[in-house]
């Protein structure tokens, strides 16, 4: 984890089931948050957008679907996935 090394640990005062609801905090001033480069893209200026540096290591992601059969759009996307993680 990122904070896994320091001595002193963030102090954790929220947490949110969306982005939007951490987007909302962070607008509104109640803090700050660590996400992924899609926050830049979802919510453009309304927030600033820092990378850290260095970057921290990759992190897995998986991807998870309803068991049984897929829908068309959805099996697409599976496979959109399955392709872009093999070509890291």
């Amino acid at each position: 984890m990122i904070f896994s090394k320091l001595k002193q640990k963030p102090r954790v005062v929220e947490e949110h089931d969306s982005m939007s609801g951490v987007m909302s905090s962070v607008e509104a001033g109640v803090g700050i948050a660590i996400g992924a480069e899609a926050f830049g893209y979802s919510f453009g200026n309304r927030v600033k957008l820092l990378r850290l540096t260095p970057e921290p290591k990759p992190m897995s992601v998986g991807i998870a679907g309803p068991k049984g059969r897929l829908s068309p759009a959805a099996e697409k996307f599976w496979q959109c996935a399955k392709e872009a993680a093999s070509k890291k």
